[in-house]
């Protein structure tokens, strides 16, 4: 827009003005303005007092040549972080200066500012540019230069720098091979590929595997007939020819179209046991329903692997159908914990007699299986079976039917599992008195053991189904427990987070008196985890969190306030306040976080001073925790610790405000880029401007103060219109103003004195092409009146017709009205009609127009929105008038 601007006062101002508003936004429309002005604008960018670094940015995004004198000699800086951004810079506005320059610097001592110019001079495109790729080819320092450069040049349809990808694929070094196929993926041009498709055939197997890989990835489907060629080989176990095998069938389930898996489908009868497992194996990961009846019938299959695979995909899967071959699958030995885990993740009843009969199976693991199962699908008749099973004669059966039961969660076992119990219990009592009277109680018997065990199991399921006996017997035995007992005895359960817990608290506060560390670790992380993925509470846990919080281990106490810190309930927040003055430093961040979600300010100090810490752990939750505080007084608070050039805890406080995204932050952090440049502070600039839509808070700031002053009607205080509407508002008379620029009539406006005083509103991104415009609301009486008629007639036509409720039918009726008005010279709409339908001052009055419109019509109404659609059209065309 500025480039069509001839009037150096105006334009100068403008460029002026955005310097004032962002640093960025003035650099990039100190290039826009016409040739013949740049030296002035530009220059303004080169005596900006701020690091050399930004300057650089600045000058690059300027895109003049008249930056290029001094990018020259900032890529001969000393400090390899400028020539890096000096190169990056010249990229930006080309020229045979800048090539020349960054031709040089393919040659800089350090390596990211050769890569760099490389990837400069690709970016200018030109065919000096081109030229000077060519020479870098012909002399780079390095491979990793060498194969950008060729990248590059690739990129701009050179084949040459194709054709040096290809000759890298021959090298020795695998990493220069790695690089020239990734170069040769990136660049997915019809010449590269065919490059990837030669390389298919070549003579080493990675690099066939690296080719597979990158057509995989492309997703293409033209490849598909060229990756089954590669199967054609002689048979062979060497496991160069199984990794490329392996790559060909993961690049088919990348691909996954309609022909790539028909492709799957043929080679799932492949003769290569690689081939086939590894088929079967990526059905399951693209839950292909297509597949089920293949993999059916590879539960019959000769390899008892095949069947393993064919299982475990098909539970992936989730297919119904499938069941009736899994439960057959269950009497296979070799296959049955694969069936059994996939059956229980399915929930098949009938798969119940069969489970039963395997919880008796001597290996561990199928026993483990068939519990697992059984525990997901649960029934009576299961329970009925399981109860028969306390009184088998093993040991192992008796433990698993124990927690099997447990699992379930079905209260009618408990008379079972507390007879059981009492049973064994005594067995337990006359086998000690058995070895007292043999005066070998120190001794420990492996029958002894597996009694103690089954009692445990029997104890623990108790627990589950919140039945007290299980706990105030394992309360009992914890007084004598060991840490070793604590991680493979009784204590090493996890209880379900599912079901009631509150049986638990004895056992848990005995728990964490104990006098073993590993005890009390172990109580609190089963209560964690029992909580974990639940918000379920009961105030008869209180007391166990309490415990936890005082204690003098880190471990217990943390994990006591995470606890709490995922609980919704009154008192639990009554507990977390208490702890905002915790003797652990982390325990009082955790409690300040949450405090900060639910807008409680006395946590902030705490986290404040969380962010001065030491240690860095503790600095990054207590700036995790402050980001997600929206309050003022966090942001004013974490500004000024940003002035603080010793602070510690910089990075994670920018961080932090860019998360916040309030734009108060925005001078503290330019001010802070100004001094030194860090990349974390331009990200975070960037991403509070783009959320806000606008460069400038105080500036913003002015404007919306600015428009409540003039919102007073009357003598009545209008509410402030919502930010939303004033961009709205905003971008309409940037469409006025572009229109305006574009017009050759006379009076152009002189902006030499001008001043900002509306939003900086730049769309949906800050970065654009054009800035916004003043919206300084008409004075004249006669705009002032016309303004007042539109509200009028406004107000009539949405109590004349009730029934409209969309804008599209609201704008037919306002366009017939206005044409009957331009036709009219009723007298009470004379104003209106010669003020804003009018083309010799329709420019001026309906900006005005355009804001009271809004500010009239707080809640945006169809009425409201017709009428700044139909007063935007009206200035787009100076015809559009009366």
């Amino acid at each position: 827009m500025l480039a069509l601007e001839d009037r150096k006062v105006q334009v100068l101002r403008v460029v002026e003005l955005a310097v004032e508003v962002d640093r960025r936004l003035g650099a990039r429309l100190s290039g826009e303005v016409q040739p013949e002005f740049q030296a002035e604008t530009v220059d303004w960018i080169k005596q900006l007092l701020i690091s050399e670094l930004l300057k650089v940015e600045l000058l690059g995004i300027t895109r003049s040549t008249e930056a290029v004198p001094d990018l020259l000699r900032a890529i001969q800086n000393s400090d390899s972080s400028i020539r890096w951004s000096t190169a990056t810079a010249l990229g930006q506005i080309g020229g045979q200066e800048s090539v020349q320059a960054l031709l040089t610097a393919s040659k800089d001592s350090a390596y990211f500012v050769r890569l760099a110019a490389v990837s400069a001079l690709g970016t200018i495109g030109s065919s000096a540019a081109s030229k000077a790729l060519l020479k870098v080819l012909e002399g780079a320092a390095d491979n990793d230069v060498h194969l950008r450069a060729a990248y590059e040049l690739g990129s701009l349809g050179n084949n040459i720098g194709i054709q040096t990808l290809s000759e890298a694929l021959n090298r020795q070094e695998k990493s220069v091979v790695q690089r020239a196929i990734l170069n040769l993926k990136l660049l997915n041009s019809k010449v590269s590929n065919l490059v990837l498709l030669k390389a298919l055939h070549h003579p080493k197997y990675y690099v066939c595997r690296l080719a597979v890989q990158a057509l995989g990835e492309t997703g293409n489907g033209a490849w598909i007939s060229d990756l089954l060629q590669v199967l054609e080989h002689e048979d062979s176990r060497s496991s160069e020819i199984i990794s490329l095998d392996e790559s060909v069938i993961f690049a088919l389930g990348k691909i996954g179209n309609n022909k790539a898996i028909a492709a799957l489908l043929r080679l799932a009868k492949h003769s290569s046991f690689i081939i086939r497992s590894k088929v079967l194996e990526v059905f399951g990961n693209l839950h292909c329903k297509l597949a089920v009846p293949t993999l059916r019938e590879a539960l019959k299959d000769e390899d008892a692997v095949i069947r393993r695979i064919a299982a475990t995909s098909l539970g992936k899967i989730d297919d119904s159908l499938a069941v009736p071959d899994l439960i057959k699958a269950l009497d296979d030995p070799e296959v049955c914990v694969s069936a059994a885990r996939v059956i229980g993740e399915l929930r098949s009843k009938e798969a119940v007699p069969k489970l039963l009969k395997l919880l008796k199976d001597e290996n561990h693991h199928t026993r483990q299986a068939a519990s697992d199962a059984l525990g997901e699908i649960g029934g009576g008749k299961a329970i009925k079976e399981l109860l028969k099973l306390l009184k088998h004669p093993t040991f192992q059966t008796q433990q698993i039917a124990a927690k099997t039961l447990g699992l379930i969660g079905d209260k009618t076992a408990i008379q079972g599992l507390s007879e059981a119990l009492e049973k064994q219990e005594k067995l337990i009592v006359a086998k000690t008195l058995e070895l007292t009277a043999k005066e070998q109680i120190r001794e420990t018997t492996e029958d002894l053991e597996e009694l103690e065990g089954v009692a445990a199991d029997l104890a623990v399921a108790l627990m589950r189904l919140n039945c007290c006996i299980g706990t105030l017997l394992l309360t009992q035995k914890l007084e004598n427990l060991t840490s070793h007992g604590a991680l493979w005895g009784y204590f090493s359960f996890d209880l379900p987070m599912d079901l009631a817990i509150e049986a638990a608290v004895p056992l848990l506060l005995k728990a964490l008196e104990h006098q073993s560390i590993e005890i009390r670790c172990r109580a609190a992380s089963v209560l964690n985890s029992s909580l974990h993925k639940t918000k379920k509470f009961s105030v008869v846990l209180l007391p166990i969190i309490r415990k936890a919080l005082q204690s003098l281990d880190e471990l217990v106490s943390t994990n006591a306030m995470s606890i709490l810190c995922r609980i919704e309930h009154k008192e639990a927040i009554e507990e977390i306040l208490k702890n905002l003055e915790h003797s652990n430093l982390l325990v009082q961040i955790q409690a300040a976080s949450v405090l900060v979600k639910l807008d409680n300010r006395s946590a902030v100090p705490i986290l404040l001073e969380g962010l001065k810490s030491e240690d860095v752990f503790v600095r990054s939750n207590s700036a995790l925790a402050l980001a997600n505080s929206t309050s003022e007084e966090v942001v004013s608070a974490l500004s000024f610790l940003l002035a603080d050039q010793d602070f510690k805890a910089q990075n994670e406080v920018i961080r932090a405000l860019e998360k916040i995204g309030n734009p108060k932050a925005l001078a503290t952090l330019c001010e802070l880029e100004t001094k030194s440049y860090d990349y974390e502070v331009v990200m975070a600039i960037a991403a509070i401007q783009n959320r806000c839509k606008f460069y400038n808070y105080e500036i913003w700031q002015e404007a919306t103060q600015d428009a409540a002053l003039k919102m007073q009607d009357g003598g009545r205080s209008l509410q402030l219109p919502s930010v939303d509407l004033l961009v709205k508002i905003d971008q309409t008379t940037q469409q006025i103003d572009r229109r305006t620029q574009q017009m050759a009539a006379e009076p152009k406006y002189d902006f030499s004195d001008a001043n900002f005083h509306a939003p900086v509103n730049f769309g949906d991104n800050p970065t654009g092409d054009f800035i916004g415009t003043q919206n300084n609301y008409a004075t004249d009486p006669e705009v002032q009146s016309a303004i007042a008629d539109l509200r009028t007639l406004l107000t009539q036509l949405q109590t004349q017709h009730p029934q409209v409720n969309t804008e599209i039918e609201a704008l037919a009726i306002l366009d017939a009205e206005f044409t009957e008005i331009k036709q009219s010279n009723r007298w009470n709409l004379a104003t209106l009609r010669k003020q804003l339908l009018n083309p010799e001052r329709h420019l001026q009055a309906t900006k005005a127009a355009l804001g009271e419109v809004a500010k009239h019509y707080l809640e945006e109404s169809v009425w409201a929105k017709a009428g700044l659609t139909y007063l935007d059209k009206l200035s787009e065309d100076p015809n559009y008038g009366a």
